[in-house]
């Protein structure tokens, strides 16, 4: 039997097992699922954009993610990270999304785990591949009863995008990279990427819920992955700044995401209405980290401020969508704050809670 094949049976039985395709059973539905899924490997103890370790400026920047998610939301926290001498487990679980934390009912545990989760080992390589998948399958089949228009599952990645040692038992492992860019404009097409490379895996599993799926399953849930980008700066061996490296000009922007790296996170944020978030240097600055509720951010300058919010009141009402008459999805995607495809007062609060500040 065909890999395709495992594929499509394992995706249909899981619908059925979702409980997408009947009559939902009486639950509690949450606003969101979120897992936040963090890089542990031994790079991101390196320095980052602001010359601080990469693995600081993520954990900032999933507090930020964290503080902007409606109170009743589920979350769960991975960390993923291995050893070539010890390649399993390549991921640890801080925080079961089953058990159904809340910030409503565990913030303060659930801000130590996420603080817990943030710091790597400096000999971990990086399962990336594994790490992702494993946690878009629990984001899946959490809350199985629960309308896709009701609950939004979300995976948070932090990472600095370098897999190199998913175990190869992982249905998302491969041992190729994609020579090919992720195009936003080929749905349906593997979205342009070689056939059988981990990227290409990993969207398909994010995007249709089977690694060997190019095309989405109608019913099945929709997975919002939201991409936090760690670059890389090389320290000069004179003066030790981040942004510099002997040969090269002061403030050269040195990064080690290649260009299909690139595209293939922000590509896969895009196609699935997540947020995304280079941790770079533009001309020599630092990229300023998104203040929650800023509805349109720039690289250099975030603020939330009365534009944000009539943005957020135009929109109300609406969900994230490629054939609203009035908005682009994109401007939608922009406008939902909290990334659960639905822009409404939950949206609105988050605005107003950040009102006035500025990164």
């Amino acid at each position: 039997m065909s890999h395709k094949i495992i594929g499509s049976v394992a995706l249909a039985a899981c619908v059925s097992i979702l409980g997408f395709a009947g009559e939902a059973a009486a639950q509690t539905c949450p606003s969101s699922v979120a897992i936040f899924l963090v890089d542990q490997s031994g790079s991101m103890l390196s320095p980052g954009s602001t010359g601080a370790p990469k693995w600081e400026i993520a954990k900032q920047k999933m507090l930020n993610d964290y503080a902007a998610l409606p109170a009743n939301t589920e979350i769960g926290i991975v960390g993923f990270g291995n050893t070539s001498s010890v390649p399993d487990p390549y991921s640890t679980t801080y925080l079961d999304l089953a058990a159904g934390w809340t910030k409503a009912s565990k913030n303060a545990d659930i801000l130590t785990k996420l603080n817990l989760a943030a710091t790597p080992n400096s000999s971990y390589l990086t399962p990336l591949a594994g790490g992702a998948c494993d946690a878009i399958d629990v984001t899946f089949t959490a809350k199985p009863n629960c309308d896709i228009n009701t609950t939004a599952r979300q995976v948070y990645l932090y990472s600095d995008g370098l897999e190199n040692s998913t175990p190869d038992y992982n249905p998302c492992y491969s041992a190729i990279s994609s020579s090919t860019p992720f195009d936003v404009s080929k749905e349906g097409q593997g979205y342009g990427l070689t056939p059988d490379s981990w990227q290409w895996r990993v969207a398909n599993k994010a995007l249709t819920g089977s690694p060997d799926l190019v095309t989405p399953i109608p019913g099945t849930p929709q997975i919002i992955v939201n991409v936090s980008l760690l670059f890389d700066f090389t320290n000069s061996l004179s003066s030790g700044d981040p942004d510099e490296f002997d040969g090269l000009p002061a403030g050269a922007d040195l990064q080690s995401v290649d260009a299909n790296g690139v595209a293939f996170f922000s590509g896969l944020a895009k196609a699935s209405n997540g947020s995304y978030f280079e941790a770079k240097k533009v001309n020599g600055v630092a990229t300023k980290m998104p203040v929650p509720g800023d509805t349109d951010p720039t690289p250099t300058y975030s603020c939330v401020n009365q534009a944000d919010t009539s943005r957020v009141l135009q929109a109300q009402g609406r969900t994230v969508r490629a054939n609203d008459p009035l908005y682009s999805e994109e401007d939608l995607a922009k406008r939902d704050v909290n990334n659960d495809l639905k822009i409404n007062s939950l949206d609105y609060q988050v605005v107003l809670a950040n009102y006035g500040k500025c990164s």
